[in-house]
C-alpha cells in the first residue's frame, strides 16, 4: 500500500534499543500533579535529571555545575518591559 520501506540500524539492534531507552529516561517523569508514583508528580525524578545532565555533558559538551538553591527576595520594580524569566528544569523539554 505504501511501497517498500527499509529501516537500517547503523549501530545494531542492541545499541539502538539502549539509545532509545536512554532517550526515554530523559522525558519520562514529572507527568502530573500526583505524587504517589516516582514517574508521576510535579517534581523531576533523580534518574531523569541524571539522564539530562549526562546528555548535556556527552552530546553538547556542557558540564553543569551544581549550585546552592537560594530563595531570592525580588522587587517587582526591578523587572522592566522585555525582561525574560528563564526557567531551567532537567526534564528534557526546557
Amino acid at each position: 500500500m505504501n511501497g517498500l520501506r527499509i529501516n537500517l540500524f547503523c549501530s545494531g539492534y542492541f545499541s539502538t534499543t539502549a539509545s532509545i531507552f536512554n532517550m526515554v529516561k530523559m522525558f519520562l517523569g514529572g507527568l502530573s500533579t500526583y505524587t504517589w508514583l516516582p514517574i508521576f508528580g510535579t517534581h523531576v525524578p533523580q534518574y531523569m535529571a541524571d539522564a539530562n545532565v549526562k546528555f548535556l555533558k556527552n552530546n553538547m559538551d556542557w558540564a553543569l555545575q551544581e549550585r546552592e538553591v537560594l530563595n531570592y527576595p525580588y522587587d517587582e520594580s526591578n523587572f522592566k518591559t522585555g525582561d525574560v524569566l528563564a526557567i531551567f528544569r532537567l526534564d528534557g523539554v526546557d
